[in-house]
């Protein structure tokens, strides 16, 4: 079983947050997916897919397609 995680990465001035989700898969294989992130009710957060299956062979280039890809997608939301 593969573990997942979420990094934010900028807040948005209506507060949402883009966030990266890094998953090793086994054997060399590490995905990314970005997603937006919204506080829902009761303490949830409502998630938007901005892409996914960002992959490489190591986690942190996996990651920095993942932010690459940020900054393309939300040139001016301060992703570094």
């Amino acid at each position: 079983m593969s573990n997942m995680n979420f990094d934010p990465i900028p807040t948005f001035s209506n507060g949402s947050q883009l966030m990266v989700s890094t998953k090793h898969s086994g054997n060399d294989h590490f995905t990314c997916e970005l997603f937006e992130a919204n506080q829902g009710s009761q303490g949830r957060w409502d998630l938007r897919i901005v892409s996914n299956h960002l992959e490489a062979s190591t986690c942190v280039a996996a990651q920095t397609i993942a932010y690459d890809y940020a900054k393309c997608l939300y040139p001016t939301s301060g992703v570094r």
